[in-house]
This record gives structure tokens, sequence and C-alpha cells, in this order.
């Protein structure tokens, strides 16, 4: 996760505006720290959340990239078991911990389903297939991915179609803990979403759409809201 704080030059006698950026989303590792050209971030540490936090504590905008709180992953010494890394998610709500309840409006996330993630995310990714030819018609365009409270919601905030894929974070069950973000299609996988002329076996026939939410997913299943 980097930080950086950036400010930028105004008028004669105005305090220039203060940003605190979190630009990374990710093991740390993977990425290259620009002062010593190693892997991960030489300044990262309580220093630089301490100095993240005297800032947006005194009225800073803070900017981050997206609201996963975790990002699964597995250990092969322990089958079938998903482990969290920290996710961006995680470290903006210590953030925004700090600048509550003065600063709780100055906090933008631009990431999916983030306060302004429909602005610089979903709405530019319609105008990039509109580019590519594309009628922009949202009903036609779906929203792919393994969270509700991200992904799915995303896509709902962009008026787009939307599908779960149960194979990272959340599974069709969690739809009861985010009520508020109804997904459309539900797949086990992205393999799940190919055509059905060209799938080995017929999907099986979804049940309503309550019954859906806490039945164990089968292989190849879809489900859509009704």
């Amino acid at each position: 996760m980097g930080a950086q704080h950036r400010a930028e030059p105004r008028a004669h006698g105005t305090p220039p505006p203060v940003w605190v950026v979190f630009f990374h989303d990710g093991s740390l590792r993977g990425a290259t720290c620009p002062s010593s050209g190693l892997p991960g971030f030489d300044d990262w540490g309580f220093e630089v959340v301490k100095a993240s936090g005297f800032l947006l504590a005194h009225g800073a905008h803070f900017v981050y990239t997206a609201d996963d709180a975790f990002n699964p992953s597995a250990d092969p010494d322990f089958p079938g078991m998903i482990f969290p890394l920290p996710g961006p998610g995680m470290f903006a709500e210590m953030m925004k911990k700090i600048m509550y309840p003065h600063g709780r409006n100055s906090a933008s996330c631009a990431g999916k389903g983030g306060n302004v993630g429909q602005k610089f995310m979903m709405d530019k990714a319609v105008e990039m297939l509109r580019a590519q030819g594309h009628s922009g018609d949202r009903s036609t365009i779906m929203m792919v991915g393994d969270r509700f409270d991200t992904d799915i919601r995303g896509g709902l905030s962009a008026s787009l179609r939307t599908c779960l894929v149960e194979t990272g974070c959340h599974n069709a069950g969690c739809q009861r803990y985010y009520r508020a973000d109804p997904v459309d299609y539900c797949a086990t996988s992205i393999a799940a979403l190919i055509p059905l002329a060209s799938r080995r076996a017929p999907p099986r026939t979804p049940g309503p759409r309550a019954e859906r939410l806490t039945w164990p997913a089968a292989s190849g299943s879809s489900s859509r809201r009704g």
C-alpha cells in the first residue's frame, strides 16, 4: 500500500489543498520503491500512517483505490483454506476513523462501488466500450466480479447487469448480508459463463430468488434476478 501526500499551488494567501492518496492494491512486494528500486516501499510503516493521520485530522482530502477489505490467498500447506490478505479497504477504514466526524465527507474511493467509482471507473469503462464500437446500451453490458460490496455494487451504480462468480471472496449465500446490492446472475466460475450451446451439460434450472441465495452452488449453474 503506497501513500502519497500532494499539495497544489493556489493563489497567494490561500492555503493549498492537501491530498493523502493510497494508490496501491495488493502485496507491497508487487510494487517497486521509487527511491531504492527494491520491492515494496521503504517508507511504509507506522511513521507514514502517523503523518497521514496528522494531515487528515487537519483537513486533508483522502483518496484511495478500492473498498476491498481483503484479498483471498491460498497456502499449499493448508489445502482448501482461504486466508485474507489486507486489502486497501482495511487501511482506508483506519484512515477514515481518524477523519470522523469533521472530515467524514472528505474521503473519495475511485474504485468499483466507491463513492466516486461510477464517475471515474464504471462510466469511463462504458465510454471505452463505445469507442470500440459498442452501442453503450447498459442493459447489454455486464459487470462480473467476486464481491458484492465492490464489483456488484459498482455495476449497479452504473445501471449495468451484474454477475457474481463464486471463485473469489463471496458466494451466492452472502447475498443476505448485502441486500442493498442485489445481483442479477450467479456463476460458480468464469467457465460457467460459456454460452449454453457450448457446454457439455445443461445448467440447473434456477428456483425462486430467495431459494437461490441459500442453495449450495452446483457446477455450471446460473441464476438471474427475476
